[in-house]
């Protein structure tokens, strides 16, 4: 008899989800539960009850017994999930970069293109075997500017669209993965140090972040974020890839930077602290910024966008924590000191 040690309910129920084509926020509707509580669920953070059980099987319209049992003996059945969805097969469409390469902004050449629309190619016919990959379900059709302004106008939006309201979330990547958007490691140069692709026929995007970043949290977050920003510039632009400038490199960093430290959370955090702009200190700022799980240089900029710190200060901490990337490889500052938040938890820290 098998060890039922490795039984993972989450999985069950996120294979029986996407077999029926329903987003998380669709699912957790349908079974009387919050979003977050069913995230946490498909992602092994807690065990539901019973009750909580047979609701999601029956939001699933499947038996507890299907639930439980393995989901390859139903999906897969002539008369199971599978015979009903034939989406779970569905062909690739052509897949597009988001951006183009462009004098002064790096995209890839077209051999890494190549490479990597394989390695698309390759992670949707795994997919496919179990369930039918969702359209990326962001609200990227915004009519909001390009400017700074428009920026933050977007990632407020998609903070209330995925309900997190001012949450600092240390699980950025499932977060995102759940909503449709696809991220995989792969070999690219630091710069661009991500790129990311549209699938036209699933509408589907998927983001590559260079491998080299996969112990470097902070940085993998706020690459993601930029990306999603330029996917919201391509949504706009008709679904064709563009060339990228100043304005919208500044347009996807300043959306990067507010949805990972939004406003009312870091102006909380520094009025708890009671902190005033001219009493910063480097360490400080490094301990401060941990609890945003984000990079100093960026916490740092954040603090001046807002005021928070005097220019003078920002100014000298950020040439500081330059020099200390440039010598160690974009190693965090006291990386060895993290105290990190509550990485079990989707929100590690909400003010």
């Amino acid at each position: 008899m098998k060890s039922s040690s490795k039984f993972d309910i989450g999985a069950h129920v996120r294979i029986w989800r996407k077999a029926r084509g329903l987003l998380q926020k669709e699912l957790a509707a349908k079974a009387n539960m919050n979003v977050t509580q069913l995230w946490a669920l498909e992602n092994g953070r807690f065990s539901p009850s019973i009750k909580n059980t047979e609701r999601i099987a029956n939001a699933l319209d499947i038996t507890l017994l299907e639930l439980l049992s393995s989901p390859d003996e139903h999906i897969n059945s002539p008369d199971g999930a599978g015979a009903e969805k034939s989406s779970l097969h569905a062909p690739i469409g052509e897949i597009m970069p988001v951006l183009k390469s462009s004098d002064g902004f790096p995209c890839v050449d077209t051999r890494t293109q190549k490479r990597l629309i394989a390695l698309i190619e390759k992670a949707r016919e795994f997919e496919s075997t179990h369930s039918a990959l969702t359209p990326t379900n962001l609200p990227l059709s915004l009519q909001v500017s390009t400017s700074e302004a428009g920026a933050e106008q977007l990632a407020y939006a998609l903070r209330a669209h995925l309900d997190i309201g001012s949450a600092i979330i240390h699980d950025t990547i499932p977060l995102f993965e759940s909503y449709g958007v696809r991220v995989l490691d792969a070999k690219l140069p630091d710069k661009p140090g991500s790129i990311s692709f549209y699938d036209t026929r699933n509408k589907n995007f998927t983001v590559f972040i260079a491998e080299q970043f996969k112990k470097k949290p902070w940085r993998r977050d706020f690459l993601l974020l930029t990306e999603i920003g330029r996917a919201f510039l391509f949504t706009r632009h008709d679904h064709l890839p563009r060339h990228e400038t100043k304005r919208s490199r500044r347009f996807a960093h300043h959306f990067a930077a507010t949805f990972l430290q939004p406003e009312s959370a870091v102006r909380n955090a520094v009025y708890s602290l009671n902190i005033k702009p001219d009493e910063w200190t480097y360490e400080l700022l490094l301990r401060m910024k941990e609890r945003f799980g984000v990079s100093a240089l960026f916490f740092a900029i954040r603090l001046k966008e807002l005021a928070l710190i005097t220019r003078h200060k920002s100014d000298e901490f950020i040439k500081q924590i330059k020099h200390h990337y440039a010598s160690t490889n974009y190693d965090e500052p006291m990386a060895k000191d993290r105290r990190p938040g509550r990485v079990h938890d989707l929100a590690a820290l909400s003010l």
